[in-house]
């Protein structure tokens, strides 16, 4: 997988800091494409995964038990925001940064096995991979005193 993309800042919460990614080529990040697709809006579990989406920004922070771990690799940031079979991937850098992707209604046993969920996560995998080598790097940083990347959140 290789693509170019770029991380845009959504919210910088009280508790967290909100990030999506933004694909080269594409109109809208990710997460708006989340927002505004017509399945994902009729869910009944739509409402109340935005409300835990402020929460974590503003109240409660990037806690272990809002999310299903580990959704790509035991050892990488992806995982998912859940409310019952509504799921959103994201990448999770601690307690105080997420960076937000797209997700979907989940219709089979595992996300492996949904096309369009598997995509999802396989992108945020990639981006989590890039996010890395570039901290690894030092040319992306966490500032602690505002809980927001630093650096060049560009990836060509």
């Amino acid at each position: 997988m290789n693509f170019s993309f770029k991380i845009e800042l959504l919210k910088a919460g009280i508790k967290s800091t909100l990030y999506s990614i933004k694909l080269n080529g594409e109109e809208e990040n990710e997460f708006d494409k989340f927002l505004r697709d017509p399945e994902v809006g009729s869910s009944p579990h739509f409402e109340p995964l935005l409300e835990r989406i402020d929460d974590i920004a503003d109240r409660l922070g990037c806690q272990d038990q809002f999310f299903k771990l580990q959704e790509s690799k035991f050892y990488d940031p992806v995982v998912a925001l859940w409310r019952d079979n509504l799921r959103l991937y994201c990448c999770r850098y601690g307690n105080i940064i997420l960076i937000i992707g797209s997700g979907g209604i989940k219709k089979t046993r595992t996300t492996q096995e949904d096309p369009k969920l598997k995509r999802i996560v396989e992108i945020m995998a990639y981006v989590a991979e890039r996010i890395d080598q570039k901290i690894h790097d030092k040319e992306i940083e966490i500032n602690h005193e505002n809980d927001q990347f630093t650096g060049d959140l560009n990836f060509e």
